[in-house]
């Protein structure tokens, strides 16, 4: 039996099943946000945040970022029953982390002064710490598979 079947045909641990739900969770809400800002970038005038946003760049090149990083991380949900066996899932978190991280946090910066509120601000340094510690954790991963072999 291969390694693949065998990863296969393996049972998810609770932990694991956990993991793979919140991996899958934070990426289709990266993945949203990028959806969003590239379908409704008209006039981005109307918030001060998505304003400052776009005296830099226009929203839909925010939005690219946000929605192939989104993505990764999803597919890094999809790899993890076998992590063990591939490198995908390790390539994927270190990938879709790193660039979410980087969205969450320049937008994070951005919204210090030009959001509604204090809340929107420190939730996206919360979402970009939580990326950052993804991509940690798939570089992590590759070092040690580098370092097996």
């Amino acid at each position: 039996m291969s390694d693949e079947k065998e990863s296969r045909e393996k049972q998810l641990s609770m932990s694991e099943s956990i993991a793979s739900t919140l991996l899958l969770a934070l990426g289709m809400l990266t993945t949203a946000r990028g959806i969003f800002w590239m379908f409704n970038s008209d006039n981005p005038n109307d918030i001060k945040l998505y304003s400052s946003l776009a005296s830099v760049m226009p929203l839909w090149a925010w939005a690219i970022g946000f929605f192939i990083g989104g993505m990764l991380i999803i597919l890094s949900s999809w790899y993890l029953p076998r992590r063990d066996i591939k490198k995908r899932f390790a390539i994927m978190l270190l990938a879709g982390g790193s660039l979410s991280s980087s969205s969450y946090f320049i937008v994070a910066i951005a919204g210090f002064g030009n959001s509604l509120n204090w809340l929107t601000p420190f939730q996206l340094i919360i979402f970009s710490v939580a990326s950052l510690l993804l991509a940690f954790f798939g570089g992590l991963q590759l070092w040690q598979k580098k370092n097996m072999y």
